[in-house]
């Protein structure tokens, strides 16, 4: 008999709930689920309610709980009725319950983006194509000084030349770093290119301004310097040359200029 209560008194707690959640739901709830997961302490309040009217119709009947009720025979006994205060009771408290839950509230509707990628992309690679523009300038400046320390010609002027060069191409390796590529095809993959041709070519300066110092302190000729120097040049063309390779068609798109590894 016991079991038959508890499968009667959950039976009509699952119908408060049931119309709790309906309510719920009609207020704005996603879905009966999120609905009664939303009742909180709520829960408590109607279980409460289902114990006290299922106590209160045993009472009603003499005693005799809905459980043995049905086990003695509900029609016979005529008693049943006796618990339709117990139901009523569970309906208005689980509409009452669904009523008072706090309704769902949608978060702010998302903003439409209105960026043109094929802007956006034209954008980068302005940006993109502006710096190896600066790069090739200072090349340029490069090789006039490197010629000077080479011929032992004004050699001081030559490395103070080869100083800002190196200056100039360390603040363009910093800048190709922060680019951004992200629309841009194989923005990354150019990106890394052009930093590694930079990475080379600080380096090489870097030599060479230290072999032009020593020209200008009168040791003419070239040096261990100008030896390390040439080797981080062809790491540097190498580099240069993967870099058009993948920039260059790309550059077309956006009717921008093509480079040569001597532009860079």
């Amino acid at each position: 008999m016991l079991a038959v209560d508890i499968v009667s008194c959950g039976g009509v707690y699952a119908a408060g709930l049931a119309v709790a959640g309906l309510v719920a739901t009609g207020r704005g709830a996603e879905g009966l689920h999120a609905a009664t997961a939303r009742l909180g302490w709520l829960h408590l309040l109607l279980a409460a309610a289902v114990l006290v009217a299922y106590r209160l119709g045993a009472q009603l009947a003499g005693g005799r709980t809905l459980g043995r009720i049905l086990l003695e025979g509900a029609a016979a006994t005529g008693t049943v009725p006796l618990f339709a205060p117990a139901v009523v009771t569970t309906l208005v408290l689980g509409t009452l319950t669904g009523v008072t839950a706090p309704p769902v509230r949608a978060g702010p509707a998302p903003v439409p983006s209105t960026a043109s990628p094929t802007t956006d992309g034209r954008t980068q690679a302005i940006g993109l194509d502006t710096l190896i523009a600066a790069s090739s300038n200072s090349r340029t400046r490069l090789r006039t000084a490197l010629a000077d320390a080479d011929r032992c010609v004004d050699a001081e002027a030559a490395a103070d030349t080869l100083r800002q060069v190196t200056a100039e191409r360390d603040g363009q390796l910093s800048r190709a770093r922060e680019l951004p590529v992200d629309a841009i095809p194989n923005g990354r993959t150019i990106r890394d290119h052009l930093v590694a041709a930079l990475a080379h070519s600080v380096a090489a300066d870097r030599a060479f301004t230290a072999w032009a110092d020593n020209v200008a302190s009168g040791r003419c000729g070239q040096d261990a310097n100008y030896a390390e120097a040439g080797r981080a040049s062809t790491a540097a063309t190498a580099a240069k040359r993967s870099f058009c390779s993948a920039w260059n068609p790309v550059a077309v798109g956006f009717g921008l200029p093509t480079r040569t590894e001597d532009e860079v």
